[in-house]
């Protein structure tokens, strides 16, 4: 069983450095980049929140995957810990795919019979199969028992996604004109894609009874849980920072108050998006325990 979940990590790992691929090709490509209607926010932040926390999310299941156990069987919690993980990558680029497909469909005169347009919808179309190829393998190994909060689960994913859905297909575009209003448009690509993730994981495998009783004895004892937070907000920043670097190496440098605003973007998007990923995924994945493996 461990060799099977060491594998399917490995094909969770494959998936993201797909989805980077994916991401990068079709902001970058020279007849793709004129037609995308998704380079703005906020499909263009749930995308850029997909490739960031997918591929943490990635390593962390290869990491859990690889860790010897002194058990021959892998524990319930840390196994429940482990599929949620490996599922929440796919679901992440599912829900992106899904924010491209809205973006797509509220712009079509932006890459409908334009050069290109086969090869983006099929772009498209195929990360968005391989992406619930791999949900459907990793899903298949998780084994939830009998559960109550399954209906539930399953209510609070179905109105995760359609609320998701319909902010998406609201949106206005000609918000992103307006600083603030654009920050705002970045946090809801963020919180579309972790909301989906984190409810759609948890509907799949739902908390069994041990899980929540642990969840909350956990809770119990930690008194320095703001420690959490503030190492989440530190990488986060060094994420804004990196992304920064990468975009003046790109783009060029900014000059004067422009410089600063920009730069100030960049490390908070980078801050606020792994804070809005942890605050989702503590507990579905585990991650308010003492140590990742769960």
């Amino acid at each position: 069983m461990k060799r099977k979940l060491e594998l399917y990590s490995l094909a969770v790992l494959a998936l993201a450095l797909a989805f980077d691929g994916f991401f990068e090709f079709s902001k970058h490509n020279a007849a793709l980049r004129p037609i995308i209607p998704f380079g703005d926010d906020p499909y263009d932040a749930a995308g850029s929140f997909c490739l960031i926390i997918c591929s943490l999310l990635a390593a962390l299941s290869l990491f859990r995957a690889l860790r010897t156990y002194s058990a021959k069987e892998m524990p319930p919690l840390s196994g429940s810990f482990l599929a949620r993980t490996q599922m929440a990558v796919s679901l992440g680029i599912l829900a992106t795919v899904g924010a491209d497909a809205i973006a797509m469909m509220r712009q079509t005169s932006q890459w409908a019979a334009r050069p290109g347009a086969t090869e983006l919808l099929a772009l498209l179309a195929s990360m968005g199969a391989l992406a619930a190829a791999v949900l459907l393998l990793v899903s298949r190994a998780a084994s939830p028992g009998p559960s109550r909060s399954r209906g539930s689960s399953f209510k609070r994913a179905t109105v995760t996604i359609a609320f998701s859905g319909f902010v998406l297909a609201v949106f206005p575009d000609e918000w992103i004109q307006s600083l603030p209003l654009h920050l705002l448009a970045i946090l809801i690509g963020f919180v579309v894609v972790a909301a989906t993730q984190a409810e759609v994981a948890v509907a799949i495998l739902p908390y069994s009874a041990a899980e929540l009783e642990g969840d909350a004895a956990v809770s119990s004892r930690q008194s320095r849980r703001w420690v959490a937070w503030v190492a989440v907000t530190l990488c986060g920043a060094v994420i804004g920072g990196a992304t920064l670097v990468a975009e003046i190496r790109e783009s060029g440098l900014a000059h004067g108050v422009q410089a600063l605003v920009v730069a100030l973007v960049y490390v908070g998007a980078g801050t606020c998006s792994l804070l809005i990923a942890f605050g989702f995924h503590r507990m579905p994945l585990g991650l308010s325990r003492r140590s990742l493996s769960g």
